[in-house]
């Protein structure tokens, strides 16, 4: 990954002959906090609230230009490590005061070891540490992130104005309850900055605004990236653990349509970018079903009419939220188009076959075939009599690709080999993710 200060517009450029993709930092931070909202029906709006105070604090602090920018990003995705809806309803709940470090740190361990986010991993990470008269600076040390305490502040004041009144006139019953909590929840250098920002009628409308990206764009100059291949591939990964790891029995479920789809690309004849930006789009296929209530999701049975409808919704908030990042234009169709059928009888969008590019096409049937192999708690995968005679008939049906099909046929023992690796690869990083977790003592709530 390249960093740069200048400000280059968005698109693509070529280093060593290689496509890497130009980006603002703001734009891929913006793009995967509304990926998070997609799982927060509750607090919709709430990471890009907290971004604009968190800054508006932060620079009434004095704090350098750079920590301001780090202290923004890290504002946008706090809650990212939020896996259940039990814990967002809790922490959308002014006097909750439970245990909220949970989520922080899960966070903290999706980003920690990325090249685009690990500088704001630890800031992710004590979101909610409470100052305590400077206990949890005395306990802590430098491991404290004075961005983390900022966050925690902004955090507080957002869940305190409702959403459904107009900020202004909460100004007086939000100053006291912050002002009262100043010292024990908050540092008190940090409450004074925004008590003097509070005064500005400018603050409570800006956070009435309801294009916050428009705030922070025109307020923070933020580096440009150019990623490369391999760091799209980072963020796709990195968007695929928020996915599956919110159900233990589908965590592996996107590496696996990953590496058929890559496997498949391949000998398919696609080039090598193509090839691995296939790859790329295996693990965003599922992006939509953050937007899916879990209990509809993974239910074990069937679903009535009501559920097969929300279901339904997933590939359109695939779409949706990939148009957020203009990284991922070129493989927005591979991820989002793999329940549309070549007859037109797909969903969401009805598109026909004439509209199905080869890469939508491979991806719908890995996506088939990878979730009729993999296990499942109430089911073993299909054997490959099986697998072979449910494609054979959907290609039939002028549902799929039967060339696409012919080719996972003809290669049927490398693909499932692929695939199988692939998944226990994953299920190794989940399995270590859960025992993270447990190993301090966190409930994820996950959906069994």
């Amino acid at each position: 990954m390249v960093i740069t200060n200048m400000h280059t517009a968005e698109g693509t450029v070529y280093r060593n002959n290689l496509r890497s993709y130009v980006i603002s930092r703001l734009d891929l931070i913006m793009g995967l906090s509304r990926v998070v909202d997609l799982v927060n029906p509750f607090i919709d709006g709430h990471h890009q609230r907290v971004a604009y105070i968190a800054g508006v604090i932060a620079r009434e602090c004095g704090l350098p230009e750079n920590d301001v920018n780090d202290i923004v990003s890290a504002s946008a995705l706090h809650d990212i490590g939020v896996v259940a809806e039990k814990e967002f309803k809790e922490l959308a709940n002014p006097e909750f005061s439970g245990h909220e470090y949970g989520h922080g740190y899960v966070g903290h361990l999706l980003f920690r070891d990325t090249d685009c986010f690990g500088s704001i991993a630890s800031m992710i990470r004590y979101h909610h540490e409470k100052w305590n008269h400077g206990k949890a600076a005395r306990e802590l040390g430098s491991a404290l992130p004075e961005g983390a305490l900022i966050i925690h502040l902004a955090d507080r004041v957002d869940i305190l104005t409702d959403r459904n009144r107009t900020a202004l006139e909460q100004k007086a019953a939000v100053i006291d309850k912050i002002s009262s909590m100043k010292g024990r929840w908050f540092k008190p250098a940090h409450v004074d900055a925004f008590l003097h920002a509070a005064e500005k009628e400018s603050f409570w409308f800006n956070l009435e605004e309801p294009d916050k990206y428009r705030l922070l764009k025109r307020g923070y100059r933020f580096n440009t990236l150019i990623l490369g291949q391999e760091e799209i591939l980072e963020i796709s990964k990195l968007i695929s653990r928020i996915i599956d790891f919110r159900c233990s029995f589908t965590s592996t479920h996107s590496a696996g349509v990953a590496k058929s789809a890559s496997l498949l690309a391949e000998i398919c004849g696609m080039d090598a970018g193509s090839v691995r930006n296939m790859e790329v789009a295996g693990y965003l296929h599922d992006l939509g079903k953050l937007a899916v209530l879990p209990d509809v999701l993974y239910k074990n049975g069937a679903l009535n009419i009501s559920e097969q409808r929300m279901i339904k919704k997933h590939t359109y908030y695939t779409y949706y939220a990939l148009n957020c990042f203009e990284i991922f234009d070129h493989i927005k169709e591979w991820a989002s188009f793999h329940h549309e059928t070549l007859d037109g009888n797909g969903y969401p969008f009805h598109v026909k076959g004439d509209r199905l590019d080869l890469g939508c096409r491979i991806m719908a049937v890995a996506d088939i075939f990878t979730a009729l192999t993999e296990d499942r708690p109430y089911r073993a995968g299909m054997d490959s009599e099986g697998v072979i005679s449910v494609l054979d008939e959907l290609a039939e049906k002028n549902k799929i690709d039967a060339r696409v099909v012919a080719a996972l046929k003809d290669n049927y023992t490398r693909i499932n080999t692929g695939r199988e690796e692939a998944q226990a690869a994953a299920a190794v990083s989940f399995r270590e993710f859960l025992g993270n977790m447990q190993g301090k003592g966190i409930e994820l709530y996950l959906d069994e």
